[in-house]
């Protein structure tokens, strides 16, 4: 999360609050509209304009979440899809835990 230190990230779902501020991020804008509700296209085009408007350039993503909207919304934006774990081990390269 380096390269995004003291920016805004995008989530597909709140589930990072903590994290992000460990990381001194914000994560205040999500792909999902409401927790567990899937997004629908007029949720995603208000989520890719937010994005241009504020210059959001990272999505995180859990591997049980669909990535194909994340790289969708990506694609649009230029942002870069991040994948991450609630748990070590959890994507591949995090065995050792968060903070190797």
């Amino acid at each position: 999360m380096a390269p995004f230190r003291g920016q805004q990230v995008v989530a597909y779902h709140d589930s990072w609050p903590y994290f992000a501020h460990h990381s001194a991020s914000k994560s205040e804008l999500f792909l999902e509209p409401k927790p567990g509700i899937p997004p629908t296209p007029v949720h995603l085009a208000e989520v890719i304009t937010q994005m241009r408007n504020e210059h959001i350039h990272a999505i995180l993503v859990e591997p049980y979440q669909n990535s194909k909207t994340a790289q969708t919304v990506a694609a649009d934006t230029g942002a870069t899809v991040v994948s991450v774990s609630q748990f070590p081990g959890g994507v591949k390269g995090t065995e050792g835990g968060y903070l190797n």
